[in-house]
């Protein structure tokens, strides 16, 4: 894939006429000027978070700003719901102006320490970005994105203690956590800190009697005998092991819940479905609970696992620009 901006600063760029008939439909427009070649190789595969860094950028090749909100937090690799990348590239500064069509201006004040550089665009530090995002997104949407910020080294107590959202803030520093995998994960705690759950341990090993590892859970609540596993689209293609098909790991993965509940665990489970439905997602797991407290204790042992780090999209090659390049990359046309 290629992106094309046909700028004054880009001379050797074809006419955007020229260019749109010779990319046919392979030629996808971004902003004014700027158009993204998807023809592509087979093992690359063009996702939302990728589109919408190539809109921000071609944005930000035309005008003034600081790139914020769920525009910055994709740059900072911190996950979304696809419906917010699919909207409008956001950018805050002093005066609003004429935001056109794919962009939406934010009129605020905004200090040089909430600014730092991503792909040599100007862009909100990451405690900016998410109190940003406290005002666009739902409340477990921004404990994904802190999540995932934990693992970048950033520490949530930096957020407001008190002012606007500070109840949210506080939510959010009592349950985020740099343990958790994935997005879903995330939305699985807010959803189980909403039915008054106790915190669960995320990532956990758990053994047999004679010390032989079973697997690792998700999350898991040792003290009650319960363990938690979510079921995504893609689970058992992204862990398959040499010459493995997705239908050999889901066999495995029946043997390996077998063998928890043969320890005496209570295995609960989830898929994307059942986030959409937040009462009987909880209705589930507070029945599973119940019925663990009426069964003895799971044999053996666990302890806490290795969290494996969420490693967040790098869009250097598909930007052309390496994401510590300094500002400006390109002037603005």
């Amino acid at each position: 894939m290629q992106m094309h901006l046909t700028t004054s600063a880009h001379p050797g760029t074809p006419p955007a006429r020229e260019l749109q008939a010779t990319l046919g439909t392979h030629c996808i427009r971004l902003y004014r000027g700027a158009y993204l070649d998807t023809r592509c190789a087979e093992n690359e595969r063009l996702t939302f978070e990728d589109l919408h860094a190539c809109r921000t950028f071609a944005v930000m090749q035309r005008n003034a700003g600081v790139v914020s909100g769920v525009s910055a937090a994709n740059l900072h690799g911190f996950p979304l719901l696809r419906k917010r990348l699919e909207g409008d590239v956001v950018l805050t500064r002093k005066y609003r102006g004429t935001p056109g069509a794919g962009l939406r201006i934010r009129r605020s004040p905004i200090s040089d320490d909430e600014i730092e550089t991503r792909y040599g665009m100007r862009v909100t530090s990451a405690r900016r970005t998410l109190m940003d995002l406290a005002e666009q997104v739902d409340a477990y949407e921004l404990l994904a994105a802190t999540d995932a910020a934990m693992q970048q080294g950033f520490n949530p107590e930096l957020l407001p203690a008190t002012g606007r959202h500070c109840r949210t803030y506080a939510w959010i520093k009592e349950h985020a956590s740099g343990r958790s995998e994935s997005f879903a994960e995330s939305w699985c705690r807010a959803l189980m800190a909403g039915a008054g759950l106790p915190q669960p341990l995320l990532q956990v090993d758990i053994f047999d009697a004679a010390g032989r590892f079973v697997g690792r859970v998700d999350k898991a609540w040792p003290e009650l005998g319960v363990c938690f596993e979510f079921d995504g689209a893609v689970k058992y293609q992204q862990h398959l092991r040499p010459g493995e098909s997705p239908a050999d790991a889901v066999m495995r993965e029946k043997q390996r819940e077998r063998a928890l509940l043969d320890l005496g665990w209570v295995v609960t489970r989830a898929v994307w479905a059942d986030l959409q439905d937040a009462w009987r997602f909880q209705s589930r797991i507070h029945a599973d609970m119940q019925r663990a407290a009426l069964l003895p204790s799971p044999r053996g042992d666990w302890k806490l696992g290795v969290a494996q780090r969420f490693q967040p999209r790098d869009f250097s090659t598909l930007l052309g620009v390496a994401a510590d390049s300094p500002y400006p990359a390109l002037g603005i046309a």
